[in-house]
């Protein structure tokens, strides 16, 4: 699968045909179509992997317990990194997709729009749970997790095009304080040491 990213990352998916990605892995053709019925069907693949790698690495700490504001920074924070490097690790398989299928391909498409829902819900989720600690004040949950959960894709493709791996640190500590002094409960705490967040 690695070999496949990068052949599709380096020559880019209408460029790719089989042949260059198996050659590229070094495996035999019926290796390939043992597991794949097409290209597409590889790319598929890729695709599904990179959302589960969000998944649980992005919204995977959202579901942990907060006990505090300082809690609810460091998670969104640690969200906003953990989005932006997976987009800079994966930069040339995902400015493939945008430039060469995003809108053109229905099918992925639908799973990316699914997983941006998925996305969307567990934020909501964790909003209202931090309500119900009277850690934030009250908003429209379902409004405030659309932008959370769409806002650090949005950034994390710009960095991906601008190739602005520099400005990382900067933009999560930057959105992280938009995004939290427009929610958090007057008067609550929303320190912490930024350092420690970072991930390995």
């Amino acid at each position: 699968m690695e070999a496949a990213r990068e052949t599709f990352g380096s020559r880019g998916y209408r460029n790719t045909c089989v042949e260059d990605i198996i050659r590229h892995a070094g495996v035999a053709r019926a290796t390939f179509y043992h597991y794949f019925d097409n290209k597409h069907a590889c790319f598929r693949e890729l695709v599904e992997r990179l959302l589960e790698r969000i998944r649980v690495e992005v919204l995977g700490p959202i579901s942990r317990p907060i006990i505090d504001a300082s809690d609810i920074r460091e998670v969104v924070h640690a969200a906003f990194i953990n989005t932006f490097n997976i987009f800079m690790e994966e930069n040339a398989f995902i400015s493939t997709y945008i430039r060469e299928l995003l809108g053109l391909d229905a099918e992925i498409d639908g799973m990316v729009l699914s997983f941006q829902d998925d996305a969307a819900r567990a934020v909501e989720d964790f909003l209202g749970r931090c309500e119900d600690r009277g850690l934030i004040r009250h908003i429209n949950k379902r409004v405030a997790a659309a932008t959370l959960a769409g806002a650090p894709q949005h950034l994390a493709i710009h960095l991906v095009l601008m190739r602005g791996s520099s400005a990382i640190e900067d933009f999560a500590d930057t959105i992280t304080d938009m995004f939290l002094s427009g929610i958090i409960e007057p008067g609550r705490a929303m320190t912490v040491d930024i350092p420690s967040l970072m991930m390995p």
